[in-house]
């Protein structure tokens, strides 16, 4: 099998997400992570999504680009492109 010309396998267990007027599918996650800033232990997310990098390309998606994901808005930071057709698209909550 040819998993390139397939992206859809990597993506069974994704979620629909709205760039503007468009909905693609994402595998989203939103992990919690403890950081220590000034001698305290913080607890923050960084959340992010893995989606088609034709998806991004499409769409637009750039740092500053507004994702909607289970009814939340969320910012794109960065967008790190794996090489083999998906993208790594870092968020943080939208205000």
């Amino acid at each position: 099998m040819n998993y390139l010309a397939d992206l859809d396998i990597f993506l069974e267990d994704a979620v629909p997400a709205q760039i503007g007027e468009a909905t693609v599918q994402v595998l989203f996650s939103d992990p919690s992570k403890n950081l220590v800033l000034f001698d305290r232990e913080v607890n923050s997310t960084a959340p992010f999504c893995v989606m088609k990098q034709a998806d991004v390309l499409a769409n637009d998606v750039e740092n500053g680009t507004t994702i909607i994901i289970n009814d939340l808005g969320y910012d794109v930071v960065n967008v790190a492109p794996d090489g083999a057709g998906l993208a790594v698209v870092t968020l943080t909550n939208a205000p």
